[in-house]
């Protein structure tokens, strides 16, 4: 190409980068009480570039597929930290066991992003977790404080107080709770 002094060309082009997102991180409480709407629960990770988002997806015992959580009347909240090609998203979210049993059901947190990942691509999902909600009534003695183990296993663990459970969680994933001595060893 030749030019000419006196002209001058401008070329523009426009780089689109894509960033696949990545593993999430999927948080239970373990307060999972039958008939009550408490707590909240977080799936946090990188759902890429352009941002993709996270969502909940369960499945009950006698399903073969997963399908996606979001009960109607339910808040969701999602906040989002975005950097240089990144972006980490939270989705803060309650399990209504008012109205819901969630007795073995297994559930996971996966990074959708249909711009990032073509469509053979499999989402990024957390670990499965299969969860176990507390019988209201799970402590049977009513007149004393005690621990049990709790249903979903370590590190999560009961304290029984005057008939009253409560869903706890040892500091350390690794530890359970001693029902005996109440301390996760």
């Amino acid at each position: 190409m030749e030019f000419d002094r006196a002209e001058s060309y401008i070329t523009s082009f426009t780089v689109s980068l894509k960033v696949k997102p990545e593993t999430p991180k999927l948080r239970f409480h373990p307060n999972l009480i039958e008939g009550e709407n408490l707590r909240s629960h977080a799936c946090t990770g990188e759902v890429g570039h352009p941002p993709g988002k996270l969502e909940i997806e369960i499945k009950r015992p006698g399903d073969t597929e997963f399908s996606t959580y979001h009960p109607a009347g339910q808040e969701r909240i999602y906040s989002e930290v975005v950097g240089n090609c990144s972006s980490i998203q939270t989705l803060d979210f309650s399990i209504d066991l008012s109205s819901d049993s969630w007795n073995n059901v297994t559930a996971r947190c996966i990074a959708l992003n249909a711009v990032a990942l073509n469509s053979t691509e499999i989402p990024p999902s957390s670990k499965e977790y299969t969860i176990s909600s507390l019988a209201a009534d799970f402590c049977s003695n009513k007149t004393s404080t005690y621990f049990e183990h709790h249903p979903m296993g370590c590190p999560f663990y009961v304290w029984c107080i005057t008939g009253k459970p409560y869903g706890m969680e040892c500091s350390t994933k690794s530890l359970c709770i001693n029902t005996k001595t109440g301390s996760c060893s």
